[in-house]
C-alpha cells in the first residue's frame, strides 16, 4: 500500500513538473516525500540501493506522469499555442506571493526582504529578462528540434542540468526553466514522440544536475534560505517576458481567424485559470535541511 502511494506521488510530482510554473519540489513537500527524496540523492550507492522501495515506485510514478501528461501539452502547444502561454504565465504570476513569503523572516516579524535578499532578487530578475530579450524564440512559435545536432545537445544536457537542479528546489519550476533557455518545446515534442536521440542528452543532464544539485540546494537552504528564495523569487518574476505571446496573439487578432474581444477574453480566462491554480498552491513547510 504504502509503494502504491508514492507511485501515485510519483504521478503527481511528474505531471508537476512538465508544467511550466508549478513547482514539482513544492507537490513533493505537499506530498510528504521531499525530505526524503533530498536526504537519497547523494553519491551513497549502498545507501540509494537500500531504500530501493522509496525511489523506485516514486520514480516509476514520475516517469508515467511526464510521459503521459506531455502528450497532452504537447497537443496543446499546437493547437492553442497562445491560450496555453496565458496559462503558463498565469501559473508563473500566481506564484510569486508563495515565493515572496519564503524571502522574508518571519520569526523576527520581518514585513520586507533586507537589503541583501532585495539586491538578490533584482539580479536574478535582471538576468530573466536579459535571457528573454536575448532569446527570441518563444514557446509558441513551435520552435521544436527534432534533429540532434552537437549545439543542440550541448544545450539539452546544460538545459537538463540545471532543470533538475531547480526541480529539488520547492517554489521554482524546472521545466520552467527550460522554457526560458528554449528547450522546453524540443523536450515535450521528444517525450511526447519518444524521440531518444533528443531524450538522451537530457536525461544525462538531469542526473548529473540531480547529484551535483542535491547538496549544494541541502547548503543553501540551510545557510542563506532566505537569499536562496530572493534569487528564485527574481527568477521568477523575470520569467513573464518570456512567456507572454504578446507577438503571437498580435498576429492571431491580425490574422482574423478569431475576433479580438474571444482572443483576449479567453487568454484572460486562461490566464486567471493558472493563476488561482498556482496561488492555491499549498506553501511548503519545510527546508531540506529541517
Amino acid at each position: 500500500m504504502e509503494m502504491l502511494k508514492l507511485f501515485f506521488a510519483g504521478i503527481v510530482v511528474g505531471i508537476a513538473n512538465v508544467i511550466p510554473g508549478v513547482s514539482g519540489g513544492t507537490m513533493a513537500v505537499i506530498l510528504g516525500v521531499y525530505d526524503h527524496l533530498i536526504s537519497i540523492i547523494s553519491f551513497n550507492i549502498k545507501k540509494i540501493f537500500a531504500d530501493w522501495k522509496f525511489w523506485l515506485p516514486l520514480g516509476i510514478g514520475m516517469a508515467a506522469g511526464i510521459l503521459l501528461f506531455s502528450k497532452f501539452v504537447n497537443f496543446l502547444f499546437e493547437r492553442y499555442p497562445v491560450y496555453t502561454c496565458f496559462f503558463f504565465a498565469g501559473l508563473i504570476v500566481g506564484s510569486l506571493p508563495m515565493i515572496y513569503k519564503r524571502c522574508v523572516n518571519a520569526e523576527q516579524n520581518q514585513k520586507l526582504p533586507s537589503f541583501g535578499v532585495c539586491v538578490c532578487i533584482i539580479a536574478a530578475f535582471a538576468l530573466m529578462i536579459f535571457l528573454a530579450l536575448f532569446n527570441q524564440e518563444s514557446l509558441s512559435e513551435g520552435a521544436a528540434y527534432t534533429e540532434l545536432t552537437l549545439s543542440l545537445g550541448i544545450k539539452l544536457l546544460a538545459g537538463g542540468a540545471l532543470a533538475a537542479i531547480a526541480m529539488i528546489i520547492p517554489g521554482i519550476s524546472g521545466s520552467f526553466l527550460m522554457l526560458v533557455l528554449g528547450i522546453y518545446a524540443t523536450i515535450i515534442a521528444a517525450v511526447a514522440d519518444l524521440n531518444v536521440m533528443i531524450m538522451l542528452p537530457v536525461a544525462v543532464g538531469v542526473v548529473i544536475g540531480l547529484f551535483s544539485g542535491a547538496g549544494l540546494v541541502r547548503v543553501l537552504m540551510a545557510k542563506i534560505p532566505f537569499h536562496t528564495y530572493g534569487v528564485i523569487l527574481g527568477l521568477i518574476a523575470g520569467s513573464i517576458l518570456a512567456v507572454v505571446p504578446a507577438k503571437e496573439c498580435a498576429a492571431l487578432i491580425s490574422s482574423g481567424s478569431a475576433p479580438a474581444l474571444l482572443v483576449v477574453l479567453v487568454s484572460l480566462v486562461c490566464f486567471a485559470a493558472g493563476f488561482v491554480l498556482a496561488f492555491c498552491q499549498k506553501p511548503e513547510t519545510a527546508h531540506p535541511a529541517e
